[in-house]
Order: C-alpha cells, then sequence, then structure tokens
C-alpha cells in the first residue's frame, strides 16, 4: 500500500540518518547547523560541519555498507560550494554499472527502477524487525 512504501521511505531516511551521525561522532567534526526537510516526494537532511580534514570517505562508506544505502545521496560540499568529487563511481542499483552511465542512456526504465527501490524497502523493513 501507499502508506506503508511512505513508512518504509522515512524508515530508511531516519536509519540512513542516525548512521551518518554515528559516523560524524567518530570524527573530530562539530556540527554547526542541522536541517531536515521533509516534502511530499522527498526527505532531506543538511549538516553543516566543522572538520579538520575532508572526509568523502565517510559518506561513501554509509552508501556502500548500509542495507539501503545505495538509495542515498551522500554529498560532500566544501566551504566554497564545490562538491568533493567520490572516490569511486556509484553503482547502479539494477546491474552494478556505473549509475551515470545507466541514467545517461537510460538503461533501465523507471518501473524496473521503482520496482527495485521497492523490493530494497520492502527487504530493509524486513531485517529491521
Amino acid at each position: 500500500s501507499r502508506k506503508s512504501h511512505s513508512h518504509r521511505i522515512h524508515a530508511a531516511f531516519t536509519s540512513g540518518k542516525h548512521a551518518l551521525l554515528a559516523k560524524l561522532e567518530s570524527t573530530q567534526a562539530k556540527i554547526k547547523n542541522l536541517l531536515e526537510i521533509h516534502e511530499k516526494q522527498e526527505m532531506n537532511f543538511f549538516l553543516q560541519l566543522t572538520i579538520l580534514q575532508k572526509n568523502q570517505d565517510l559518506t561513501t562508506d554509509i552508501e556502500e555498507t548500509h542495507p539501503v544505502g545505495r538509495l542515498f545521496d551522500l554529498d560532500v560540499i566544501d566551504i566554497n560550494g564545490q562538491k568533493l568529487s567520490r572516490p569511486s563511481f556509484r553503482k547502479c542499483i539494477i546491474c552494478g554499472c556505473q549509475a551515470q552511465e545507466c541514467a545517461r542512456t537510460r538503461k533501465h526504465s523507471v518501473n524496473e527502477m521503482q520496482s527495485k527501490i521497492e523490493e530494497m524497502l520492502m527487504e530493509f523493513d524486513c531485517q529491521k524487525v
């Protein structure tokens, strides 16, 4: 149902947010500002940090190891507003190839993507119990 889908998305978002905050606790980062926005189609969590070193690996690790981390889009932006590049390309959730290439060539249909996302969210929801 639509309501359980919304619940699963919120649960995944909350889990990702907590994973990020837990990772940050293990660094010397200090949170200066925090903003969380929930809209109909997406949820966003913004942090402004003071951190001694640029640590893109921290967010990449969450994206690659969290049960639904591949659904997250965790970007690190420096003080000049420049997005720091990832040490490796993002993998497509369907075939594992470079996600940007699959998106550019429209290799997978919207229905395929939606089905895969729903499958990942349902699997995550079952693992939590």
